[in-house]
Formats: structure tokens, sequence, C-alpha cells
């Protein structure tokens, strides 16, 4: 999805989640749910939702500062860190999780994420923006150690560790 700019309210609980955990690209995904006090389950939670909408996945409400996340569907690998990134997106945006005036997230247990709504495009505008570098930052290639320490080129996508469609549509780029 292409992110518009009525999302950039979203860019903004972004940024300062970035600048408060000091995240640096490529965003460990995994390690970044662990600080913030998130397990991910593995179990599959699957189901609908008011017997209409399919639940891709649920945040589950722990503790006061924790949570889990339980994917509901088979996800493929390079699609993973999305995933995780749209979950957080809906913790944070939908479920006000670390915002210390918020009654909703003292009051919310299970929180179902459903396909096709506005609350799941802005999941996704909250993913794109934790992880892919902003346009002044972009590079097509990086340079990486390899684990002969020497230093090779690896394309943007899989430095990142996004699906290239991600890439293709969020700075629309024709080819990569």
């Amino acid at each position: 999805m292409k992110v518009e700019n009525n999302f950039l309210w979203v860019k903004n609980v972004v940024n300062i989640l970035v600048n408060h955990y000091q995240i640096r690209y490529p965003v460990n995904i995994k390690s970044l749910i662990k600080r913030l006090g998130g397990i991910i389950e593995k179990r599959e939670y699957l189901g609908y939702y008011n017997d209409t909408e399919f639940i891709t996945g649920v945040i589950k409400k722990i503790g006061d500062n924790s949570f889990s996340i339980i994917p509901g569907i088979k996800i493929n690998k390079k699609e993973v860190n999305f995933y995780l990134a749209h979950m957080l997106g809906h913790l944070f945006l939908h479920m006000e999780f670390k915002d210390s005036n918020s009654l909703k997230w003292h009051s919310i247990l299970n929180y179902p994420d459903t396909t096709g709504n506005k609350d799941d495009f802005e999941a996704d505008a909250f993913a794109n923006y934790l992880l892919l570098p902003y346009n002044d930052q972009l590079k097509l290639s990086y340079l990486i150690k390899d684990e002969n320490n020497e230093y090779k080129q690896v394309p943007m996508n899989n430095y990142l560790d996004v699906p290239n469609q991600l890439l293709k549509e969020f700075y629309n780029i024709t080819s990569i």
C-alpha cells in the first residue's frame, strides 16, 4: 500500500518510538518486541470476527507492560518482519501501549487484527515507517560484512529483510 499524507500522524508515532528506543536499520523486529516486553507465541489463532472478517492475528495484553502477539495466519518468511511490525502498529496506535495517559490500554485485553479496515491501513503505514528508511536515508544496496569478515554489497530488500513489493510501493520504485 502506498503511504498517503493522511498517515503523517502515524509517522510521528513511529518517530517517537524510533527516537526513544534508538532503533537503527535494519530493524531487528523480534528483538524490539522483546525490548518492549512482548513475546511472539508459536501457536496459531484462527477464526472470524463478527462472522465476516478474518482474523490475521491477535495481540493479547498479559500485564501492564507486557503483551503477546499470536499469529493468525501462516506467514511467508520474507513477510514476517512486516507482519510483526504491523502488529506493533496496532499495539501502539489502537491499544495505546506505553501511553501513560491511556485509558484504552487499561481496558483492552485482546485486540483482533482483521483485514481491510481503517485500523489495518494505519498499521500497514506504521510497519512501512518503522521498517523502511526515509527517502533521505534510502540506498538501493548496502555494504555489509560477510562470514569471512569481508565487505559485500547486498540489495536493499535483503538488507532490510522485507519483500520487494513493499519497497516498490513505498518508494515508488519500478524495479529492484
